[in-house]
C-alpha cells in the first residue's frame, strides 16, 4: 500500500501547475491516432511551467506520456501504457521525479485453456524494492477447480497458497496448502466416499508445518476415527 501511495503522491505532484498563474495557454495537436497536449502558465512573477502530454493508440493499446517542467526547469514525468494480447491485457505506470527516482506500477491478466486465467501485479518504489503478486484459478468438468496464489514481499519472501477439488469414481478430495515467507507448510485435505450402503464416509487429514499428520474419519452415523 505504501508503494502505490507514493507513486500517486509522485503523480499529483508530477501535475502540479503554480498556483497564482497569470495566464494559462492550451494548445492541442491532433494527427492520426495521436494527440499532443501542451499547457503553459505563467505566474505574475514571470515565471512558466508547462505540462505537454503525448498521446498514441493503436489497435492494440495505446501509451502516453506527461512531462511537467516547474519554474525552476526541473521535469518530471508520468508514463502509461495499455496493451491487449492474445491471451488478456496488460497496463502500467511510470512516475519520474525530478531527481530521476522512478516509481512503477504493472498489471497483466491472461486466460489460457491450460492455465485458466492469470492475474499478476508488480510495484516498484523509489528504491528499487519490489512487491509482487499472482493468482490463478482453473476449472474443468472432469478435473474439478485449482487454484493458486503467491505474494512476494520486498526482501524476495514468497508466500503461497493452493486449492484443489476434483471427483473421480465416486471419490471427492478438496485440499488446501498454503506456505508462509518461512518456507513453513501447513495442508488440510478432505475426502468424501460413497459406499455400497448408500452412506458416504469422509476423512480429514491436517499435516501442520512440523510434518505430523493428524487424520479423522466419519461415517454418515456420527461416528469418527482418530489416527
Amino acid at each position: 500500500m505504501r508503494i502505490l501511495m507514493t507513486t500517486t503522491a509522485l503523480a499529483l505532484a508530477a501535475l502540479a501547475l503554480p498556483a497564482q498563474a497569470q495566464s494559462i495557454e492550451r494548445d492541442i495537436e491532433r494527427d492520426d491516432g495521436q494527440a499532443t497536449r501542451t499547457i503553459t502558465a505563467e505566474s505574475r512573477e514571470g515565471k512558466t511551467a508547462t505540462v505537454i502530454q503525448n498521446i498514441e493508440r493503436s489497435e492494440n493499446g495505446a501509451t502516453s506520456t506527461t512531462t511537467r517542467t516547474g519554474p525552476d526547469g526541473q521535469s518530471a514525468s508520468v508514463d502509461r501504457f495499455t496493451q491487449t494480447t492474445d491471451t488478456g491485457r496488460e497496463s502500467g505506470v511510470t512516475v519520474t521525479d525530478r531527481n530521476g527516482d522512478t516509481a512503477s506500477r504493472n498489471f497483466a491478466r491472461s486466460y489460457s485453456e491450460q492455465d485458466g486465467l492469470t492475474r499478476s501485479a508488480s510495484a516498484t518504489n523509489r528504491s528499487g524494492e519490489t512487491t509482487s503478486s499472482q493468482a490463478s484459478r482453473n476449472y474443468s468438468e472432469q478435473d474439478g477447480f485449482t487454484r493458486n496464489a503467491s505474494v512476494t514481499d520486498r526482501n524476495g519472501d514468497t508466500a503461497r497458497r493452493s486449492q484443489s477439488a476434483q471427483c473421480s469414481d465416486g471419490t471427492c478430495e478438496r485440499s488446501r496448502t498454503s506456505t508462509n515467507r518461512e518456507g513453513e507448510s501447513r495442508s488440510v485435505t478432505n475426502t468424501g466416499r460413497r459406499l455400497d450402503d448408500g452412506s458416504v464416509l469422509r476423512n480429514r487429514s491436517v499435516t501442520p508445518s512440523n510434518g505430523e499428520t493428524r487424520s479423522r474419519e466419519f461415517s454418515r452415523r456420527g461416528k469418527s476415527r482418530r489416527n
